[in-house]
């Protein structure tokens, strides 16, 4: 099982619509979106057409940020989407925990959708071994989705193995495209599924920090994760502009050429990268020398993303 932690900005929602129209078997997918944005439509219409195609998603019925900080935003929020939510069957319903004492506030949520399969995420909280004995007994939770790197290994080993999704956020992000090179070590963890873990979750390639907007950027990245052929772990390649300064250069020239070299580097290690619907339109692209805009490069990474997490986990890679 696979979990991209998505936070519902738009270009987020159109990488779910384009993995609709992928040619794997997406039983092992199951985007999780944390809304940040007021603005519910663009949520609604990604959720209408995964109940087209029967693709499930979970979504955060708790969520706390960034737009929907106050109390009245999330009400509002609430007024438009909870109905969907409660009326449309492939929609697991997502709490985040963050309570010291998550009982009664977990006993509630489930409570506010009886018979429904649920996920949790736990993302640092204290958490007692009679709270995870307790969250073990509740049959309706199918995922308990931890970060694994803020909660302790003899907390959630204590949680039913085949229900725990372990959350890591494996980007590392930096303050500037520019300051991207080279290749990192991106994750190991799919080597435990299925024997010690359900499933895995990440924040794709773009990490956990939210930053809203920003100035027209210095160069243009592209992260493409891929598999290292010798041990199999996920690693991640930056893919940057050769023109890194603000005053050389414009922003469609500058993705074109990141674009190129991602696909010189595609072509010439196919079994590392794979194949995929995101990685054909890059190649497109930088034979077009075309520019789609900054976040249809964004969509295009995830949904790369998302495909070779999926061949990873399901033995196709």
């Amino acid at each position: 099982m696979y979990l991209p932690y998505l936070y519902g900005r738009q270009y987020e929602l159109l990488a779910v619509r384009m993995m609709l129209e992928d040619e794997r078997d997406r039983g092992g997918l199951l985007p999780l979106i944390e809304p940040l944005m007021a603005r519910s439509s663009d949520l609604l219409r990604c959720i209408a057409l995964c109940a087209d195609a029967d693709q499930s998603l979970a979504v955060v019925v708790n969520p706390d940020k960034h737009q929907l900080k106050t109390e009245q935003a999330q009400a509002e929020w609430w007024e438009e989407v909870g109905p969907i939510i409660d009326s449309t069957p492939s929609i697991v319903p997502t709490l985040v925990c963050r309570w010291d004492d998550p009982r009664p506030s977990i006993a509630a949520f489930l409570q506010q959708f009886p018979g429904r399969s649920v996920a949790v995420v736990y993302p640092g909280r204290r958490l007692t071994g009679v709270d995870m004995q307790w969250l073990s007994r509740q049959q309706q939770i199918q995922w308990h989705v931890v970060a694994v790197d803020k909660v302790p290994q003899a907390r959630w080993q204590q949680l039913p193995r085949e229900k725990v999704v372990a959350l890591h956020d494996c980007f590392v992000k930096l303050d500037r495209n520019a300051d991207y090179s080279g290749t990192e070590f991106f994750t190991g963890h799919h080597h435990g599924v299925p024997e010690q873990i359900a499933g895995v979750a990440d924040y794709l390639c773009v990490g956990s920090q939210f930053k809203d907007g920003g100035a027209t950027p210095h160069a243009v990245a592209i992260h493409a994760t891929y598999v290292e052929p010798e041990d199999r772990d996920v690693w991640v390649e930056h893919f940057v502009s050769t023109d890194i300064t603000k005053d050389k250069g414009d922003v469609a020239s500058k993705f074109v050429d990141a674009a190129r070299k991602l696909n010189r580097a595609v072509r010439a290690r196919p079994n590392e990268f794979g194949d995929n619907a995101a990685l054909r339109e890059f190649a497109r692209l930088a034979r077009a020398s075309a520019f789609p805009g900054l976040p249809t490069n964004k969509k295009l990474q995830m949904v790369h993303h998302m495909c070779l997490m999926m061949d990873v986990l399901e033995g196709r890679m």
